[in-house]
């Protein structure tokens, strides 16, 4: 897991917006199949959904699981015509 760490890691200090960062994310998914994708949306659940105040882990864990949903079905979501 170390390297998708690292390029994770670089990412964050290259895409400053939370929105790109969320399309990096599915798009690494997608075409490069990590071994353990929810480990990755744990570490980087801070950048994928920042915390609202009030918030729990799992309320804010859930938000992040939505936004990426959210972007993989409107981006990546194959049409039936």
């Amino acid at each position: 897991m170390e390297l998708w760490y690292g390029l994770f890691n670089d990412a964050l200090r290259e895409i400053r917006g939370t929105f790109a960062f969320r399309l990096f994310f599915v798009r690494t998914l997608i075409t490069s199949s990590p071994p353990d994708p929810m480990d990755l949306v744990r570490r980087y659940l801070h950048r994928l959904a920042p915390r609202i105040q009030g918030e729990s882990d799992e309320q804010q864990l859930m938000r992040a699981l939505r936004h990426l949903e959210y972007i993989l079905r409107k981006y990546y979501q194959k049409t039936n015509t």
